[in-house]
């Protein structure tokens, strides 16, 4: 099992910060996994609900995500995730080992 806190900025739109929970199967240099998240994004704006985007971005960033890695020799991962929900994503990441 798997928990990730990651903060997005996104340039050009509204910046969020998520909360990912994953139970992630290794096999070999290979992993892959389910999992659930939700976030918030920091949007103040009122949208027509007449409370800001911030008060309901939870349920617009609930999502369940499928990801898929490996682990290089060099220790670097290189991972893909699928989050399907309201705002669904498509997002790579590769983590380079600190030494």
């Amino acid at each position: 099992m798997r928990g990730n806190v990651e903060g997005n900025l996104e340039l050009g739109g509204v910046p969020d910060l998520l909360l990912d929970v994953t139970l992630i199967k290794q096999n070999a240099a290979l992993y892959y996994g389910v999992g659930v998240g939700s976030g918030v994004a920091f949007d103040f704006v009122d949208h027509g609900s007449s409370f800001p985007g911030i008060v309901l971005s939870p349920i617009f960033l609930a999502n369940v995500h499928g990801v898929l890695g490996t682990t290089l020799s060099s220790g670097t991962k290189v991972e893909g995730m699928l989050r399907i929900g309201a705002l669904p994503r498509l997002q790579a990441r590769v983590s380079f080992p600190r030494r």
